[in-house]
């Protein structure tokens, strides 16, 4: 099970974070009010589903211990790599 640490909020840049919520207010406002009959607010609840999924990845990647990682760093550097092949060859024009 994931374990959040309570020292991880006081090395949290809060100007930054409200920063970029902030600009995701804009972007999600803005969907919604400038394509009212096109689809605009069904556009902006896509946009805030993702902003939320990225959300819980990133504090799920934030509660993991990245000393942990070293055994499989060079797998995922693989895996990486090959998603990235597969990106080329699979979406070639």
């Amino acid at each position: 099970m994931l374990r959040f640490d309570r020292r991880l909020l006081q090395n949290v840049d809060w100007p930054l974070l409200a920063t970029a919520l902030f600009i995701i207010a804009l972007s999600v406002l803005s969907m919604w009010t400038l394509a009212p009959g096109r689809g605009g607010p069904a556009l902006a609840w896509r946009q805030i589903s993702w902003v939320g999924i990225g959300l819980v990845a990133l504090l799920v990647v934030v509660s993991m211990d990245y000393r942990s990682l070293v055994r499989v760093a060079p797998a995922l550097y693989v895996g990486g790599i090959a998603l990235l092949l597969a990106v080329r060859f699979v979406f070639e024009d």
